[in-house]
């Protein structure tokens, strides 16, 4: 799991790879977010530089994509970089703060 805090904000964000799995911290996370990609080429590339001998283990114990999805309260495609990711999560997690 990983924490961040946006600068100028009380905003907190964890990453949380299992949390729709586990459900341990799901009740404590609100608004929940899903970045997925859906190009299965990009995925699997993306897959591979991690270089994890324990990633398809990993992988057979999460939910699809889609399923997160639909559990998420917003979900954001990803099929460009990271920091276009991060920059629309950020855009997405004012907007939604700001309706709640």
């Amino acid at each position: 799991m990983n924490a961040f805090m946006f600068k100028d904000s009380h905003l907190m964000v964890l990453e949380v790879p299992l949390l729709f799995e586990s459900k341990t911290l799901l009740p404590f996370c609100f608004p929940t977010c899903t970045i997925y990609v859906e190009n299965e080429q990009i995925l699997k590339e993306r897959l591979e530089k991690r270089n994890d001998p324990n990633l398809e283990s990993k992988l057979k114990k999460q939910m699809s994509w889609k399923e997160k999805v639909k559990r998420s309260d917003f979900s954001i495609k990803n099929e460009e970089t990271i920091e276009e990711a991060y920059e629309l999560f950020r855009l997405a997690a004012f907007v939604d703060l700001e309706n709640t």
